[in-house]
């Protein structure tokens, strides 16, 4: 089965599916899985796999010839060529496996047969299982497509696998006829080259267009922190000057500016102020808390951090309009007091970090 009649709009629907779904994931490195396979360790690589695939199951590896597959679910990566170069592999999946996130799926057995061909090429055995884990995976989804190569093909694409697809989804071997010498190239999987590539680069977009989305949020974070340690230091000034003059009055002061010292004093005038502060600080904590991972990309987090962007953006033009205020009074109060003590007030609470 292969999709060479497969639209690029059709496989955009399927893709975006599967991403709506699984979400998409930075390439995973290669050499995570190849160490194990460097201590002969097949099974640690597969858990290794069925980890990075959000899949907390315990698998048990077993040989599989090549079209010996009885009891088996899934024949994974079957070649466009002859078949007695055949990559095989089944994993046995009952019809209703635990949900994903369940405590149902922590060390739930999952059996897979690999054909010892497989283990010939290392990217390919890793590529074949990411593939196969993704048949259980969707199943624990209960995605309506779950039984659809297609689909199952998106996964690993998805979640981080495509550079070591792409390594194993060819094979190149020697071939002898009589005296001459040839090599034979054969494809993997059900994508042709071009659909294949085609899904890489759309799922490499959507990544590019997420980190833009984080160093925005982090642009506007920094902004805002700036704007925090500002006004909180203006705030402070405006506290000390004030408590200055309650300890020092004045003996003249201008009508309109007595009128302002009486309102300075009514409880609760700096509270708006405070309010504002405070839910700054909440959102910045929040946003700091939440938007960890650039190179993870889910539906769900993709609206998380566009409504941190906003509460953001909002709570930085709140604070603008608190640090006009505060520097409106602080020009008045300045007038009142001593130079000597504006300058010890802009020492201490310079020496303050944040």
């Amino acid at each position: 089965m292969v999709f060479e009649e497969l639209s690029d709009d059709d496989l955009l629907t399927a893709l975006n599916e599967v991403v709506s779904c699984v979400g998409v994931r930075d390439e995973e490195p290669l050499a995570d899985f190849l160490q194990f396979l460097e201590r002969s360790d097949a099974h640690g690589c597969a858990q290794e796999i069925s980890a990075r695939l959000g899949l907390p199951v315990h698998i048990s590896l077993s040989s599989l010839e090549a079209g010996n597959a009885e009891g088996f679910g899934s024949v994974l990566l079957a070649p466009r060529g002859r078949p007695q170069q055949s990559i095989a592999a089944r994993i046995e999946m009952p019809q209703h496996p635990p949900m994903i996130g369940t405590q149902g799926l922590q060390g739930y057995p999952v059996r897979i047969r690999v054909s010892s061909n497989c283990y010939q090429s290392p990217e390919t055995f890793v590529a074949v299982l990411a593939h196969e884990l993704s048949h259980l995976l969707l199943a624990c989804l209960y995605h309506p497509k779950g039984d659809s190569e297609l689909y199952v093909d998106l996964v690993p694409i998805a979640l981080g696998f495509r550079d070591i697809i792409r390594r194993g989804r060819k094979v190149t071997r020697g071939i002898m006829d009589g005296t001459l010498g040839s090599t034979q190239t054969t494809t993997y999987g059900y994508l042709t080259d071009s659909q294949f590539e085609y899904a890489c680069d759309h799922v490499e977009a959507i990544l590019q267009a997420h980190r833009k989305s984080y160093d925005h949020l982090a642009e506007v974070l920094a902004q805002v922190q700036r704007k925090l340690r500002v006004v909180t230091r203006r705030l402070t000034a405006f506290n000390r000057y004030l408590k200055h003059l309650d300890r020092h009055p004045v003996g003249r002061m201008k009508e309109a500016d007595a009128r302002h010292m009486v309102r300075y004093h009514d409880t609760g005038y700096c509270r708006d102020w405070n309010a504002d502060i405070m839910s700054t600080r909440t959102a910045v904590q929040d946003a700091r808390l939440s938007a960890r991972n650039p190179n993870r990309y889910t539906h769900e987090e993709a609206d998380l951090m566009q409504g941190h962007i906003q509460a953001i953006e909002l709570a930085c033009q709140r604070l603008n309009a608190v640090d006009s205020s505060i520097r409106e009074d602080l020009k008045i109060l300045r007038h009142y007091v001593p130079l000597l003590r504006r300058l010890q007030v802009w020492v201490s609470i310079h020496r303050v970090r944040d």
